[in-house]
Parts: C-alpha cells; sequence; structure tokens
C-alpha cells in the first residue's frame, strides 16, 4: 500500500486524479440521491463536483489550500450521504 502523502507532497498528476475521483464520488451520489429522492443533496453535490472539475488546473497546481478544503468537504458530503443511507436516522445531509 502506497505510503500517505499531504496534498503538497504529491505531484500534479496525482492531486489531478484525487480531485477527479471525488468529483465522481459526488456525482455517483448525487445519482443515488436523486433515486431516493433527496434532491437538495443531489443538487449540492452536484454543484460541488462541478466546482471541483472546473477548477481542477488552479486547484492541482497554485491553489492547494482551496483544493484540500474542497477535497475535504466532498469526502465529508460523501461520507454523511453513505452513512444516511445505511440507515443512520442521527445523520443529516445538507
Amino acid at each position: 500500500m502506497p505510503e500517505a502523502k499531504t496534498i503538497g507532497e504529491m505531484t500534479v498528476t496525482e492531486r489531478q486524479d484525487l480531485l477527479a475521483a471525488v468529483a465522481d464520488g459526488l456525482d455517483q451520489s448525487a445519482r443515488e440521491a436523486l433515486e431516493v429522492g433527496d434532491q437538495g443533496f443531489a443538487l449540492n453535490s452536484h454543484s460541488l463536483a462541478s466546482m471541483i472539475r472546473g477548477s481542477t488546473e488552479d486547484l492541482s497546481r497554485h491553489e492547494l489550500q482551496a483544493a484540500e478544503l474542497l477535497l475535504q468537504q466532498g469526502i465529508a458530503m460523501i461520507d454523511q450521504f453513505r452513512t444516511r443511507l445505511a440507515g443512520d436516522p442521527q445523520t443529516t445531509v445538507h
């Protein structure tokens, strides 16, 4: 298993791949949210995915703090949605 790296230690290609993976996960969660009738989460998830994709060049090369924040938000949204889908009534996704 590869050693964990900070975003600053990653290559530009690694950052771009990570951004794309999170954006893909957000879009997948948006599709699943629509299937269960959660249009609000679907819109928020798709919007964040679009923001990440539209800014990948700057995020992967120059805006590392912004990239880190968007990645954290995206991963947290995916995790919250998955937890809620698993039946945890305490989880609310905005």
